[in-house]
């Protein structure tokens, strides 16, 4: 059975702690990560979220989940 993006995002945050927007594409292979967290949080869960600087300027952002609260 294929798991949707949502599923890969939460089975992935379960065992790692947390996901970058960056692994979410290259690991997980999505294309719209904001639009997946947008959903989770639909669905209730809560994310903290920490913003990362490269040593190249460029941003990134990192999510955990805090509270499910479905």
């Amino acid at each position: 059975m294929k798991m949707t993006q949502k599923a890969k995002v939460l089975d992935y945050i379960k065992k790692h702690g947390s996901i970058t927007n960056r692994e979410m594409m290259s690991v997980l292979w999505i294309n719209s990560p904001r639009d997946i967290i947008y959903e989770l949080k639909k669905d209730g869960y809560k994310f903290a979220t920490e913003d990362i600087r490269t040593s190249s300027g460029t941003y990134f952002r990192r999510y955990r989940i805090t509270e499910v609260t479905i």
